[in-house]
C-alpha cells in the first residue's frame, strides 16, 4: 500500500489531534463519508474499487463521538477508529464499577 495513513477528522473537534497527524505527514480527511448519498455510501463499503484512493478512504478514524454498530459493521479490515460500541460502560468508574459488579468482580 502507498502513501501515507489517512485520517478522518470529521467529527473530531481535537486541535491537537490534526497538529499530530499534520506533523506525520498523514492525509487528512474530512467529511468524506456524512458528505455522499445513500446510494454513494453504498458503493464507498462494497466496492474492491479499482482505484487506491477509492479503496483506502481513510485507514484511522478519529471521533469525539461513540461509534454505532452498524458504522463499525461497514468498516475495512485495514481501518481503526479510537472508539467501539459499548466502551462508555467502561469509559466512566461508576459505570465501569456497575459493570464489573454485573460480571461478578469485586
Amino acid at each position: 500500500r502507498g502513501g501515507p495513513p489517512v485520517v478522518c477528522l470529521e467529527d473530531c473537534s481535537r486541535e491537537l489531534i490534526r497538529t499530530v497527524a499534520k506533523s506525520k505527514g498523514w492525509e487528512i480527511r474530512n467529511n468524506t463519508y456524512r458528505s455522499l448519498d445513500p446510494l454513494q455510501r453504498a458503493s464507498w463499503h462494497s466496492s474492491s474499487a479499482a482505484s487506491p484512493a477509492s479503496s483506502r478512504a481513510w485507514d484511522l478514524r478519529w471521533s469525539d463521538l461513540s461509534i454505532t454498530a452498524e458504522r463499525l459493521a461497514s468498516m475495512r479490515d485495514n481501518q481503526i477508529t479510537n472508539h467501539f460500541p459499548g466502551m462508555a460502560a467502561f469509559c466512566r468508574k461508576d459505570t465501569m464499577a456497575r459493570t464489573l459488579r454485573e460480571c461478578g468482580v469485586e
